[in-house]
C-alpha cells in the first residue's frame, strides 16, 4: 500500500467519523468514541483510526485527552447543519425464548444502541411466550399516551407482531428477518439460509450421512430459512429427507437432554447434530460426553450460534461477519434515518456468515 492510498483511506475514515458525530446529534464538549471502539464499529485498523482522529483533532472537530477520552471539538458546531436525532427513548422488545437461547449478551444490545444514540434511555422488555402480542400492544399504547417519538427494536419477532407494529404507525426496526409482505420495517439479520448451507456442507465434507437438526419450539422466519438451507444442501448432495431428523424442543435443559439422549441411544443414531444455537449445542455436548461419546469423532456438533466473539468451542459454529453490536448499530441507524425523514439507501442488511471451528474458519 503506497503513501497516497494510505492518506486517502485516512481521509475517508475521517469523513465517516465526522458524519457519525452529526448523526448522533452531538455538540461541542460531548463525549465521543475512543479509537478502540471506533476501530470495532467501523471495522478499521486501529492505526488508521488514530490517524483519522488526529486529522479531526487538528481541525478541532475532535478533542482527545489522554486517560479521559475523546470529545467533540469546539469547531464542530460550525460544520454541522444536520438535525439531532428525534428519538427520545429506545424500547428493545425481545422474546424470552430468544434471550434464553441466543447467548447474545445484553451489553452488545445496549452498546449497539448507544453507539448511535448515546444520550437517550433504553428500556428492555422480555416478552412472555403465551401473550407476546398483547404485551407489545401495551408498550405501543404507552408510547402513544406519552406523545413522544420513541423507537422500537423488535428481536425474534413473529409475523403478527411485525404486522401490528406496522399498522400502529410505530417507529420500529427489526433485529432478525422481516416476513414476506411486511413492509416499512428496516431490518438486519445474518444470512440464515447461507448459515444452513454452511452447516450442512461442513458435515458433508466430513463424510457424514445421518443428520439431526435441533431447533427451538417457536420457529420464526429465520428458522425456516436456516432449515431450508440445510435441507437444500443435503438434497443437492443426493441425500433423501430420511437422512435428516428434525426436533423442535422447548427451552428446557432437562427436556432437551432427554430428547438428545433418546436420539443418540437409538439404533439409527445420527453422526452429526445441527443445533439452532450454542444453548442447545452445549446440552448436546454434555449428553454425548455422559454417554462416552467423543466430540468430533463419535458425534459431530455444529451450532448456528451467530456469536462472532467465540470460535473456541468443542464444536463448529456459524459466526456473522458483523458482530451483534455492529448489527444493532446498523438497525438503529436506519431507524434514526426514518425518524429524521431521510431517504434510506436500503431497507435491510443481510450479513454474510462463515463457519468457525477453534482457530479455523471457512467462508
Amino acid at each position: 500500500m503506497d503513501v497516497m492510498e494510505t492518506k486517502n483511506s485516512v481521509e475517508v475514515l475521517a469523513e465517516r467519523l465526522e458524519h457519525d458525530i452529526r448523526e448522533r446529534g452531538l455538540t461541542s464538549g460531548q463525549r465521543y468514541l475512543i479509537a478502540k471502539d471506533a476501530s470495532v464499529l467501523f471495522d478499521e485498523n486501529i492505526i488508521t483510526v488514530h490517524r483519522a482522529m488526529k486529522m479531526l483533532a487538528d481541525r478541532k472537530v475532535l478533542v482527545r485527552q489522554r486517560r479521559k477520552g475523546t470529545f467533540v471539538g469546539p469547531d464542530f458546531q460550525n460544520k454541522s447543519g444536520s438535525p439531532s436525532p428525534t428519538i427520545s427513548c429506545m424500547h428493545v422488545v425481545m422474546a424470552m425464548a430468544y434471550y434464553q437461547t441466543s447467548g447474545m449478551p445484553a451489553n452488545a444490545l445496549i452498546e449497539g444502541i448507544k453507539s448511535v444514540l448515546p444520550l437517550i434511555p433504553i428500556q428492555v422488555h422480555y416478552l412472555p411466550s403465551n401473550d407476546a402480542l398483547a404485551y407489545t400492544k401495551s408498550v405501543v399504547e404507552m408510547i402513544k399516551a406519552r406523545g413522544t417519538q420513541e423507537g422500537l427494536l423488535l428481536i425474534h419477532s413473529s409475523r403478527e407482531m411485525q404486522e401490528y407494529v406496522v399498522s400502529s404507525g410505530s417507529l420500529a426496526a427489526v433485529f432478525g428477518c422481516v416476513y414476506p409482505g411486511v413492509t416499512g420495517l428496516p431490518w438486519v439479520d445474518v444470512d440464515q439460509e447461507q448459515s444452513g448451507e454452511l452447516m450442512a456442507q461442513y458435515a458433508l465434507d466430513a463424510g457424514h450421512k445421518k443428520f439431526a437438526l435441533l431447533m427451538r419450539s417457536d420457529w420464526r422466519r429465520g428458522d425456516n430459512l436456516l432449515h431450508s438451507g440445510i435441507t437444500g444442501c443435503l438434497g443437492d448432495a443426493g441425500l433423501s429427507m430420511n437422512s435428516l431428523v428434525t426436533l423442535s424442543v422447548p427451552v428446557d435443559i432437562d427436556i432437551i437432554a432427554s430428547e438428545i439422549r433418546d436420539l443418540l441411544e437409538s439404533p439409527d443414531a445420527p453422526t452429526v447434530i445441527f443445533c439452532r444455537g450454542d444453548y442447545y449445542a452445549d446440552v448436546v455436548v454434555d449428553v454425548a460426553k455422559s454417554l462416552g461419546l467423543k466430540i468430533g469423532k463419535d458425534i459431530e456438533i455444529i451450532s448456528g450460534g451467530h456469536l462472532r466473539e467465540d470460535c473456541n468451542k468443542d464444536y463448529a459454529s456459524i459466526v456473522p461477519k458483523l458482530s451483534n453490536k455492529q448489527q444493532v448499530h446498523v438497525a438503529v441507524k436506519k431507524l434514526c434515518e426514518i425518524a429524521r425523514g431521510e431517504k434510506q439507501e436500503a431497507d435491510h442488511l443481510i450479513v454474510p456468515a462463515m463457519i468457525c471451528n477453534k482457530n479455523t474458519s471457512k467462508q
